[in-house]
């Protein structure tokens, strides 16, 4: 059991320039998907079955800066919620391995950073609100929105 990793080209790289105010930016650039598979002979062939997909990220954001942590923070919950639905066809010791290989290529940020994002990004939406005079709906806590994935 092991980490396969694809790549697929954007099209939407065929339409970004760089330097150009687009609006594609965000969406240009190679999206790398992660899936859990199997290697089984058939025939006498190797074959990989698929035990589960785990994610994707545009390879531009999979490391680095403040910018990504949301990006990269959506791909370990996916990746966490894609292993629990894969059930008991994952042991423990082989979800650490499959953890530890998708760490090597995609940057897991501190927790910690991700909640003072989301609360700047929370204090933000409420300013914004109390300007245009919205009326105010409670956001949700960062463990109702873990618990929902």
């Amino acid at each position: 059991m092991f980490v396969k990793w694809q790549k697929r080209r954007s099209a939407c790289t065929d339409w970004y320039h760089e330097g150009e105010d687009t609006g594609w930016q965000e969406h240009a650039g190679d999206l790398v998907m992660a899936s859990v598979v199997e290697s089984k002979r058939v025939d006498g062939k190797p074959r990989h079955q698929l035990i589960t997909y785990l994610g994707s990220i545009r390879e531009k954001f999979a490391q680095g800066n403040s910018r990504n942590l949301v990006r990269q923070d959506d791909f370990w919950l996916s990746v966490s919620r894609n292993l629990k639905k894969a059930g008991n066809r994952i042991t423990k010791e082989d979800r650490a391995k499959i953890e530890a290989a998708l760490a090597k290529r995609v940057e897991q940020p501190a927790q910690a950073e991700v909640d003072q994002l989301l609360a700047n990004a929370r204090k933000k939406l409420t300013e914004l609100r109390n300007i245009n005079g919205a009326p105010m709906r409670p956001n949700p806590t960062e463990k109702e929105v873990r618990d929902r994935a």
